[in-house]
């Protein structure tokens, strides 16, 4: 199962990637054989010995045992730095020493770092890429969210067992269980055909199409949820948005779980009471980055109707970066991640950090698009694929009308109208049934008033108002 993460990124079991092959086997026959494997072995056979001192390290956080926990976290910082100015090109190039780090406070130090852009990596990631990980042991991932500015990543096992680690720890208070929980899962990797049944099962899962929350399918689906009888809902705060509206509205029974887990997208103060209907429980929702810099956390019990952003003290060092107009920017540096370390990211999200907590967070909307149905669909839905970002520095999915879709891109330098062609065309064919997509090379994209660059940007209103 580990061993896909040696794969080539494109044959990865996702809807926007072709099938592939290890040792005969499907990818999608090796990840069910492997789900399988891990609900029955033990954790510490094939969890990474990080994971369990992270878990350990939360537990001292949430008791209040600093000194406990802050000594290790700081020699994971002053890691974190060594690896960076020892091994990893970007940083090799600065003034900072690999003496500096290992004798000075790497709190103090770390202010010394210059901040980090997006641009800078998106111009050459392999420039923040660790020469001492050896390539068979990392695999790439696009991050792109809500700021059209994609850049790829790179991440090894431990740092997937590490991030892993922080979510079950959020998420233990209901008993969660990734290997065991029936789990009700809407996301970039349920997504099916238009001619295809919008729910299958994996294993302990019930995946739902996320392109299937249409009026055609949601009476059939929250049957089949029911029958299902789910622990969690782990989903998209879109979709999980999408069957509350239509349990409530239209009258059925409410679908009970122990806690709903949204990622990916914010979610609208406004519809915490609509989920707290229609699936009698908890909330809980996280900040965080596909670079990895940056974590919070809120949990809205029953009743409850306000978001409390709380930051981990365990994941990584966030900090605020303070505009000349007075917008502060959240920062992040990860503790954990010597792969590819990124140093005092800059996010392109707004919030204010203080006293452990997250306050006042701009910058990300939910974004939806219409399908040649008619349909609203999550924006987050249509991924740009890791070979488009290898083509170009920025894009915005751009919407004139239902049905279709324009991909406005800055290309990267000596980028031709064939590698443009090429890249569009990697997109899987699923989408054809929803878009007509094509793509067009501008010189710049539109921001909004905070400076914040739109991933999706629509003609004309919603059909449904879902803001």
């Amino acid at each position: 199962y580990d061993a896909l993460y040696a794969l080539p990124p494109r044959t990865y079991r996702t809807a926007s990637a072709s099938p592939g092959k290890l040792f005969g086997l499907s990818v999608e026959r090796i990840e069910n054989l492997g789900r399988r494997a891990r609900a029955r072995l033990p954790q510490r056979l094939i969890l990474h010995p990080d994971y369990f001192l992270v878990r350990k390290l939360c537990a001292s956080a949430e008791a209040g045992d600093t000194d406990a926990y802050m000594p290790i976290v700081r020699e994971r910082l002053r890691a974190v730095l060594t690896e960076a100015v020892t091994h990893v090109p970007h940083y090799q190039r600065g003034r900072i020493t690999q003496a500096q780090c290992h004798n000075e406070n790497p709190f103090e130090l770390i202010g010394e770092f210059p901040l980090l852009t997006k641009g800078e990596i998106a111009a050459d990631p392999n420039q923040f890429v660790s020469q001492r990980v050896p390539r068979f042991m990392r695999y790439q991932k696009a991050s792109s969210g809500s700021s059209g500015q994609g850049i790829v990543l790179w991440r090894t096992k431990r740092t997937a067992d590490v991030e892993k680690a922080f979510l079950d720890n959020l998420w233990k208070h209901w008993d969660w269980s990734a290997a065991h929980s029936r789990i009700l899962r809407m996301g970039d990797d349920s997504r099916r055909k238009m001619n295809e049944y919008p729910v299958c099962y994996e294993h302990n899962r019930l995946m739902v199409s996320s392109l299937h929350l249409t009026d055609t399918w949601l009476s059939e689906i929250y049957v089949r949820a029911k029958q299902f009888a789910p622990e969690f809902v782990h989903a998209y705060s879109s979709c999980a948005i999408t069957l509350a509206r239509f349990i409530t509205e239209s009258g059925r029974p409410p679908l009970k779980v122990r806690a709903v887990m949204l990622t990916s997208e914010p979610l609208p103060v406004r519809w915490l009471a609509t989920l707290q209907k229609a699936f009698d429980a908890d909330i809980s929702i996280h900040y965080g980055l596909t670079e990895r810099t940056n974590f919070a956390e809120a949990t809205v019990r029953r009743g409850q109707q306000a978001l409390d952003y709380r930051i981990n003290p365990i994941y990584g060092h966030q900090e605020n970066y303070v505009h000349p107009d007075g917008r502060p920017e959240i920062v992040g540096t990860s503790y954990w991640n010597t792969v590819m370390p990124l140093i005092r990211y800059r996010s392109g999200d707004f919030g204010v950090i203080a006293n452990g907590r997250l306050e006042r967070m701009e910058g990300r909307d939910l974004e939806y698009l219409v399908t040649k149905q008619g349909k609203c669909v999550p924006g987050l839905s249509v991924e740009p694929e890791m070979m488009l970002w290898q083509s170009v520095s920025q894009l915005q999915v751009y919407q004139p009308k239902p049905g279709k879709v324009v991909f406005r891109v800055i290309p990267k330098p000596g980028t031709t109208k064939s590698d443009l062609d090429a890249a569009l065309a990697t997109f899987n064919p699923l989408w054809a049934d929803y878009f007509d997509m094509s793509m067009t090379i501008v010189d710049q994209i539109s921001t909004t008033p905070t400076g914040k660059t739109r991933l999706v940007v629509r003609e004309g209103a919603l059909q449904e108002d879902m803001q």
